[in-house]
């Protein structure tokens, strides 16, 4: 009797511990969902509206994210066309405009990373810095996000900005004659110019531009020499 007893509490207390279980998950689940809603709510409030448009192009940030990915695609693995280049500008000037209006936008860590890569593909100046400044707010401002940690790995192992050197006049060539058997040297490869850039992880690398032959300056026409003049006149009547 005692034993049957027993074992009627422990079914007893089983049966109350399943139900305070069940009880309980409804109230978790509201709680988790609650909590996913507030964050959406808070990605919504800080988002731009997807027909809002932006910069000079007037551009949404789906435009701007197109521009970005087309332009890399025609950049292919380094340029400096002149189309490309105002392309990437334009683009630019609208994602600023969109990050000053809706700096928190969780959208804008993916358009700076195609910013950053599209001008890190344009071997000037300008260019080359500001694909270092994304890629560094990039690390520091959306650090947490996926982009961010990408470039936090990559730009812990450097960045380096490839700028042209000004293009310089091809080498004239002149023939060589070789006295004897000696077989000459050949000329010494010129090592690219390295000058470390004022911001960590960050280096600067002068490419050689593609040369160009000067026109050849025209030499002055000779004037013509004038031809000697002859005056013919009236024919002497004939003898009568």
């Amino acid at each position: 009797m005692k034993r049957s007893f027993a074992i009627l509490c422990i079914l007893a207390l089983a049966l109350a511990a399943t139900d305070r279980a069940i009880g309980a998950a409804p109230q978790s689940t509201k709680a988790s969902s609650s909590q996913w809603q507030q964050q959406a709510r808070e990605r919504y409030v800080h988002s731009a509206p997807g027909d809002e448009y932006f910069g000079k192009l007037k551009l949404s940030y789906l435009g701007i994210n197109n521009t970005l990915h087309d332009d890399a695609i025609r950049a292919g693995d380094h340029t400096v066309d002149p189309s490309v280049v105002s392309s990437a500008l334009l683009a630019e000037n609208a994602l600023l405009d969109w990050e000053h209006k809706y700096p928190g936008d969780p959208q804008l860590a993916r358009s700076l990373f195609l910013m950053g890569q599209l001008f890190s593909k344009i071997w000037m100046p300008y260019e080359q810095d500001r694909a270092a400044f994304y890629y560094l707010q990039l690390e520091s401002k959306f650090g947490t996000t996926y982009f961010g940690k990408l470039m936090r790995g990559q730009m812990a192992k450097g960045f380096t900005e490839h700028i042209y050197d000004a293009p310089a006049p091809c080498p004239t060539t002149t023939p060589i004659v070789y006295i004897g058997p000696e077989t000459p040297s050949p000329a010494p490869t010129p090592t690219p110019v390295t000058t470390p850039a004022p911001r960590a992880h960050v280096h600067i690398e002068m490419e050689a531009s593609a040369c160009y032959t000067p026109a050849p300056t025209p030499s002055p026409t000779p004037s013509p020499t004038p031809s000697p003049i002859l005056e013919i006149g009236n024919p002497s009547p004939a003898p009568t």
